[in-house]
């Protein structure tokens, strides 16, 4: 039975998602000194499960992620999760449950690149400061509630996905004006937004040597770890800075670090090999789109892909800040696997209207 080239590309795309979540498992489990049920490696092949259910189950629906009922509904459950979090959650970020935590800024990203999509495809060009002012509240409603969590991280993702969807849409003047405010933003955020603890990791970032045990210890033993695999790596559960504690953070933060120590470049090339691959296909999904709005959320969702793993890789590789970005598909956490699967599964959903 002949299949389109359509499903052709769902199907490598979903053959794709189980090789990272495949990674994914073998690199908590390589790290992993406690028993299996209850562990890491165990919530997130649980995590995992749930991830590729909700995506096979919305393919069942021709559903409009671009509806006004829709958009206006998954924005306030969005914003009201983030205010639940930041007013009653475990240090602002997570909503605790009896058997999970729910991190509401992993969907707030969605609401804010379907919000984006829909007003950019509505226009064609930004050649006023009253358009470019009305993209920027969507920016600085959802960057403020952020700004509250003090998730930097989180801030630099927000920022970054909406310059990168703007960008285009400015003319030369208006790019004149972006990078001067952004150069003022970045002399007000060093002097009065950033604290103290989030300016030792740029310090730090930028002279590591600084204080390697004390804030720069993180970072330096990530870099040590990334290094000390090799080529071939030390082997499954052979990773010592990862298994037996020295790297902090194994499992979120620095997981390819671990990883790489186990199986090394070889590992490492395989690992990019299968990201640069989805994003070659996500590319190649937007050519049977028609509409605008679709296509500017694959724009936008594959910059949020990029920037979080562009960031994590070079975190542990040691040339960035530690600002907590997990890394796309692959570092532990449920919160944003499931949102970067219900992301594709709304992409498919795009492919699924297309006549």
């Amino acid at each position: 039975m002949l299949i389109s080239f359509k499903e052709e590309l769902k199907i490598k795309i979903i053959i794709l998602l189980l090789f990272l979540a495949g990674l994914s498992f073998i690199s908590l489990e390589g790290i992993n000194n406690k028993e299996f049920i209850g562990s890491f490696p165990f919530r997130q092949l649980i995590f995992f499960v749930i991830s590729f259910f909700i995506l096979f189950f919305l393919q069942k629906f021709n559903f409009n992620f671009f509806s006004e009922k829709f958009l206006y509904f998954f924005s306030f459950l969005s914003v009201f999760l983030m205010i639940v979090a930041i007013f009653f959650g475990y240090k602002k970020s997570w909503i605790n449950f009896k058997t999970f935590s729910l991190q509401p800024i992993e969907f707030l990203k969605i609401a804010y690149i379907l919000v984006l999509a829909e007003f950019l495809s509505k226009i064609k060009k930004i050649v006023s400061l009253r358009v470019l002012l009305k993209t920027l509240g969507v920016l600085l409603g959802a960057s403020f509630l952020v700004f509250l969590q003090g998730d930097f991280g989180g801030l630099l993702v927000f920022i970054l996905i909406w310059l990168g969807l703007v960008f285009f849409y400015l003319n030369r003047n208006l790019k004149v004006f972006i990078l001067l405010s952004l150069i003022l933003f970045s002399f007000i955020s060093w002097n009065y937004l950033l604290k103290d603890y989030q300016k030792e990791r740029i310090l730090n970032f930028l002279f590591p040597e600084r204080d390697i045990f004390g804030s720069g210890y993180n970072a330096f033993q990530s870099r040590t770890a990334f290094g000390s695999g090799g080529v071939f790596g030390k082997g499954f559960k052979l990773g010592y800075q990862a298994y037996y504690g020295f790297l902090p953070n194994a499992h979120t933060d620095f997981l390819l670090s671990s990883f790489v120590e186990q199986f090394g470049f070889l590992g490492f090339s395989i690992f990019l090999i299968l990201n640069i691959l989805l994003w070659n296909y996500l590319n190649k999904i937007k050519e049977f789109l028609k509409e605008p709005r679709e296509i500017i959320f694959v724009n936008g969702f594959k910059l949020w892909f990029l920037i979080q793993f562009v960031i994590n890789t070079f975190m542990n590789l040691g040339f960035f800040p530690i600002i907590g970005l997990p890394l796309p598909f692959f570092s532990y956490g449920g919160s944003h696997i499931i949102a970067e699967f219900f992301s594709i599964a709304i992409i498919f959903n795009f492919l699924k209207r297309v006549v």
